[in-house]
């Protein structure tokens, strides 16, 4: 099933999903958008039970958060290629392998002088297959895993620290899958090292502030948000009453007219 699909699929079940919006493969909500060239949804829900369970419950923005978290890196790419770097690239191409929750990752297929095959997980497969084919030719030049991981390197400065995004994160940590749940987990066991150690470095003591605070505006957005969902239930409810209370007095006064039309 394709995402566009699947999205309509849960927009028509789930009324309260209410401002999610799939165009081009890119998911939109309130202005902000992420791109599921990486990811199926199907798959991935099938694998998420909490997800699936609590879907009548969450919010637009609850759902966009957790799809999209999984559609970004936590992680510092994987770039540099884990093999003997004297190896002689005979062939080289891209392959996507889609893992059980759904999320693609790029691997480089490699063969070797020797007719050997390889196949190495690479954040950045497309660049180093467009590198090989722009050089394999270029003056008889043999390309090797060393000078594929000289180029690669580059992209050592693109790795980013997702610090900033715990606070998201833990808010949705019951509807998090691997990789994701397990980058949070190790932080969070870092967090409580930290915490216990007795003499704490002035950059320790930083982040403790940082993950603390941004815990507690966290507390403060979801308290926020309970409050407006109890205050649409309650409104849910009068409004029921009220309905069910005219449906009433319309019985009586119907009674009364029947009794009196005898």
């Amino acid at each position: 099933m394709s995402n566009e699909t699947f999205i309509r699929n849960l927009l028509y079940k789930y009324p309260n999903l209410v401002g999610l919006e799939l165009k081009n493969n890119l998911l939109y909500y309130n202005n902000q958008s992420c791109n599921l060239n990486n990811i199926n949804l199907a798959n991935f829900f099938r694998q998420n039970a909490n997800l699936t369970k609590d879907l009548n419950i969450l919010n637009s923005e609850e759902v966009f958060n957790i799809i999209a978290c999984h559609c970004q890196n936590y992680e510092a790419p994987q770039y540099l290629l884990n093999l003997d770097e004297n190896i002689i690239i005979k062939g080289l191409r891209v392959v996507n392998h889609q893992n059980k929750a759904g999320i693609f990752n790029k691997y480089l297929y490699l063969i070797d002088e020797n007719d050997n095959t390889y196949l190495v997980k690479c954040d950045y497969a497309i660049d180093a297959f467009n590198y090989y084919e722009e050089n394999i030719n270029k003056n008889f030049q043999q390309i090797t895993i060393s000078m594929l991981n000289k180029y690669l390197s580059q992209f050592a400065q693109n790795s980013k620290v997702y610090e900033q995004d715990i606070g998201r994160l833990y808010q949705i940590k019951d509807y998090l899958l691997e990789p994701v749940k397990d980058q949070l987990d190790n932080y969070l066991k870092k967090i409580d090292e930290i915490e216990l150690k007795a003499n704490k470095t002035s950059e320790e003591i930083e982040l403790l502030n940082q993950f603390k605070n941004q815990i507690s505006e966290q507390k403060v957005q979801n308290n926020h948000q309970k409050y407006l969902r109890n205050r649409q239930i309650k409104a849910g409810y009068f409004n029921g009453f009220i309905i069910i209370g005219l449906v009433s007095l319309l019985g009586i006064i119907l009674s009364l007219l029947l009794v009196k039309g005898r």
